[in-house]
């Protein structure tokens, strides 16, 4: 397995751990046998959607079968992670798990339930930073943790992808961009919108001249999301998530509006929570102003249905991307042609151009100064809403 294949392999785990239950990593003929990697959540979710292809890629690397096997049940998967923990601690058992490994031990402590099991008896896979095998690092974590994360990454001397927002501040997004630099390790904002192939043709069309001078932007990111969360689940908070779904999705058609439209001046924003229990907003829309004089205007909402559209307006016609594939182009006389582009997975494009970026086969192709300047419009229009709307200056600057 080469490098770029164990890259793919190893981003696969964004938003899970994976514990041995006390490996012998010592065996010097291990594995001998088949392994199970218990996944104490049902098939399809999370938890089984990463293990799946961390179990194929370990397989190739260790010779001998890995076999996922779904031990549902239990608050936080706890029926799953006992399971892992009563097992031989011979290696040959894995588990694949979330956040609550830590935490179930301590609600049965709290609630004087019998202690199912507890974290002293798992072994994580890698201490990712230390382990000088590990060149390159996925960070699917918090937004509040991003930036020091990559940071501490570009110091061990990680390459590192990290999901959308940046970071939640431009100072901090800067600071990690710049100890990423001195440390010379490819950093890739997780903006994976800009693998859409209809988005790239977007790009080309206004690029080529034949959309003509760029007027405006318009777009909408919206999803039902927010309906399902939980007073506790990390996202349902203002410190997480400003500004209701700006962070989720907004940032997004941030993004974009930056790919097509170039820097944005000024922004205001207003968001406001209409009919979430959670602490956190449903409606937001902002109103922008780009360095060239064009606008834009953008809306993303967490309690309705779920739509994408960005839509180009010029002097020549408009371009009109819905669903991610389907994009309409208008010419100046109204004719519409529509076009409609395959399935793609994002996810696995933008990781793929991450392990390219790391091998030297070709730049990351989200510039990382796009991806900061995305941050300060972010950071501003989060500062316009806590002001009722009122205007905030952008520096235009993408350096």
């Amino acid at each position: 397995m080469n490098r770029r294949e164990l890259l793919k392999a190893a981003a696969a785990l964004p938003l899970a751990q994976a514990a041995f239950s006390h490996p012998a990593f010592a065996q010097a003929a291990w594995p001998t046998r088949n392994i199970t990697m218990i996944v104490p959540f049902p098939a399809g979710g999370q938890a089984d959607l990463a293990a799946r292809p961390v179990a194929l890629a370990l397989e190739k690397i260790l010779g001998k079968p890995v076999i996922v096997d779904n031990r549902a049940g239990g608050a936080g998967g706890s029926i799953g992670n006992a399971a892992a923990a009563r097992a031989d601690a011979d290696g040959y058992t894995l588990l694949m798990t979330l956040s609550s490994l830590a935490v179930l031990p301590e609600a049965d402590r709290l609630f004087d339930r019998p202690v199912a099991y507890e974290v002293s008896q798992f072994a994580p896979v890698a201490r990712v930073l230390a382990d000088p095998q590990v060149g390159a690092v996925v960070l699917a974590t918090p937004h509040s943790q991003h930036a020091d994360q990559v940071r501490a990454a570009a110091e061990a001397g990680k390459h590192v992808f990290v999901e959308k927002p940046f970071a939640l501040d431009v100072a901090a997004a800067r600071a990690a961009a710049q100890a990423c630099r001195n440390a010379g390790v490819v950093l890739a904002p997780g903006h994976n919108r800009r693998f859409l192939p209809a988005l790239a043709e977007m790009k080309r069309i206004v690029a080529s001249g034949n959309l003509g001078e760029i007027l405006h932007l318009e777009g909408n990111f919206s999803g039902n999301f927010g309906l399902a969360y939980q007073p506790d689940a990390w996202r349902a908070n203002e410190t997480e998530s400003p500004a209701g779904g700006m962070t989720a999705m907004g940032i997004h058609i941030i993004d974009a509006f930056i790919h097509l439209g170039g820097p944005i001046a000024a922004i205001r924003c207003e968001s406001q929570r209409r009919v979430l229990e959670v602490d956190l907003d449903d409606t937001t829309s902002a109103f922008a102003r780009f360095a060239n004089g064009a606008t834009a205007c953008m809306s993303t909402l967490i309690a309705t249905g779920r739509i994408f559209r960005l839509q180009v307006f010029g002097t020549r016609g408009w371009l009109h991307l819905l669903d991610h594939r389907i994009l309409e182009i208008c010419d100046i006389e109204g004719r519409v042609r529509r076009v409609e582009y395959p399935q793609v997975d994002v996810e696995r494009a933008e990781l793929e151009a991450f392990a390219d970026a790391v091998a030297g086969v070709a730049p990351y192709p989200v510039p990382v100064e796009e991806a900061v300047h995305g941050v300060a419009v972010m950071e501003a229009a989060v500062r316009s809403a806590r002001d009722r709307g009122e205007r905030v200056a952008v520096d235009p600057r993408i350096d």
